[in-house]
């Protein structure tokens, strides 16, 4: 304090205080006015000797107090005490009325939100006495707690003593937020299926990226890692697609799964939907399968399905896609080999000779469609991919370089050597 001293500041302090111990201390020194409730927080929170006995108050001239730092018990002198020291409050040393009186004093101050929070003396809707943390909030008779919570979240009997708006009220935005933020918030999938219909859009965002809709394999996944095969598909080909992209998931080990792996208490409700991304398409899967896959050959079979389906529904390939059919190693020889498409040499007069002289080497560099481990006939017929084979002139060049490496080959009765 900056206030001017008492001549005799020590000496008449010790009198009041009688405290040798506590001669030379500057702590303010407090006098009675007759407001019980705060005398009894202030015995709570003061050490004794700084409350001065009522028969040596009255003997004290009020000129000066201040000159002697003495200060009248007042709510606002103690709840400033209380801001340096509420550890020694217990909501059970005071009635409901006395509890009602500290709060509404304390919240007609808004700079003393975090006091008021740190108070043991909220009750909660089954009687206890408790101080409001991380996942307090206050009593909702529209919204009841689900039993699940009952060891996470403490729920605050609604009061007059109270201000609404340092407590969060408990609602279906609430719970949702508590979910997210536990460990495992999988363990809640079943009261955040119920709760989706009144979710908001902030919420919608952390659902999509959160880890709590359950696989039938066990372990759970986040929304926005479920794959839907696009409704564009006719029926039979979105099945064979679903069935595939499961095959390749779960070999993959993938972050990814389909509809069809998830649990089966899961309902494709309208309320779901919302938080599930946009359906793959025949390009979103080419994608995929070329892109994220590290030996998309090892899914050959799936990648040419996809082509067939596409050539069926007369769509085009994207550029990125085909510049990856290009270049990937995506197909697989009759070897089990990878192998990229600008090594299959599609001339289909000369077919079945240039088959013969490309067996004789080993190991094969060049191959023809029939030494593929797979019918790509899918691929032979569709524009876009057949630029991507080697053809024409590259096609005899490569089929000439063939040659040189065998020690001899016959072309009907002309020895070549």
């Amino acid at each position: 304090m900056n206030l001017p001293r008492h001549k005799n500041f020590y000496e008449l302090r010790f009198l009041l205080h009688g405290n040798s111990d506590k001669y030379e201390s500057d702590d303010t020194l407090y006098i009675s006015r007759g407001k019980p409730v705060w005398e009894k927080v202030a015995h709570k929170v003061l050490e004794s000797w700084r409350i001065i006995p009522p028969m040596l108050a009255g003997k004290i001239q009020p000129e000066i107090c201040n000159t002697l730092f003495i200060e009248y018990i007042e709510p606002e002198t103690i709840i400033n005490e209380l801001l340096i020291n509420s550890i020694s409050i217990i909501g059970n040393d005071f009635s409901q009325e006395e509890r009602k009186e500290i709060l509404r004093q304390i919240s007609s101050n808004s700079s003393c939100e975090s006091l008021w929070k740190r108070l043991p003396l909220h009750e909660t809707v089954d009687g206890k006495l408790v101080n409001i943390t991380t996942n307090t909030y206050l009593d909702n008779p529209a919204f009841p707690l689900d039993s699940q919570f009952q060891d996470i979240v403490t729920l605050i009997k609604i009061s007059d003593a109270l201000r609404e708006n340092w407590i969060t009220q408990w609602t279906p935005q609430t719970a949702i937020n508590v979910i997210l933020n536990q460990e495992h918030p999988g363990k809640f999938y079943l009261i955040i299926l119920k709760l989706l219909p009144q979710v908001n859009e902030e919420l919608i965002s952390r659902l999509k990226q959160t880890k709590w809709l359950p696989l039938k394999s066990g372990g759970v996944i986040s929304p926005e890692k479920v794959v839907l095969v696009s409704e564009n598909f006719i029926k039979q080909q979105a099945q064979e697609i679903e069935q595939a992209l499961e095959m390749v998931f779960k070999s993959e080990k993938s972050s990814y799964a389909t509809l069809s792996m998830l649990s089966e208490d899961i309902p494709f409700s309208e309320p779901i939907k919302k938080i599930l991304p946009k359906s793959w398409y025949d390009d979103n899967i080419l994608e995929f399968l070329l892109e994220e896959i590290d030996k998309p050959s090892n899914y050959c079979q799936v990648i040419l399905k996809v082509i067939e389906i596409m050539l069926t529904r007369k769509r085009n390939i994207s550029k990125d896609n085909l510049e990856k059919l290009k270049n990937k190693k995506w197909l697989m020889d009759a070897n089990a080999r990878a192998i990229s498409i600008q090594k299959v040499i599609n001339f289909s007069s000369l077919e079945d000779n240039i088959t013969t002289i490309l067996k004789l080497i080993e190991p094969w560099d060049y191959v023809t469609p029939k030494m593929l481990g797979y019918d790509i006939s899918s691929c032979l017929q569709q524009l876009q991919i057949q630029e991507l084979f080697v053809t024409g002139d590259l096609a005899l060049d490569a089929i000439g370089e063939a040659i040189d490496i065998l020690p001899e080959y016959h072309i009907g009765n002309i020895d070549i050597h």
